[in-house]
């Protein structure tokens, strides 16, 4: 978790939104140490005003992180 302020994910908006009716929709709550975070989309995600994220943006380096914590595949 302390990873995740190197590559920005403390400094995420609360909010990203595309104005597409349908397509992902994510929440995220996380709380460490001081630091907390509320951040949530439709069809937008950090680093990106529309429906597509970067394999090299933070979004993609949390998912695959929450992946390894969890031991869950295909989060994304």
């Amino acid at each position: 978790l302390s990873d995740l302020g190197s590559v920005g994910v403390w400094q995420w908006k609360s909010s990203y939104q595309n104005a597409a009716c349908d397509g992902t929709h994510w929440q995220l709550s996380l709380s460490f140490r001081e630091q907390s975070l509320h951040s949530k989309g439709d069809n937008a995600f950090p680093e990106h005003g529309d429906s597509d994220y970067s394999t090299a943006s933070s979004f993609a380096y949390f998912l695959n992180a929450l992946e390894k914590l969890t031991g869950l595949k295909g989060i994304r």
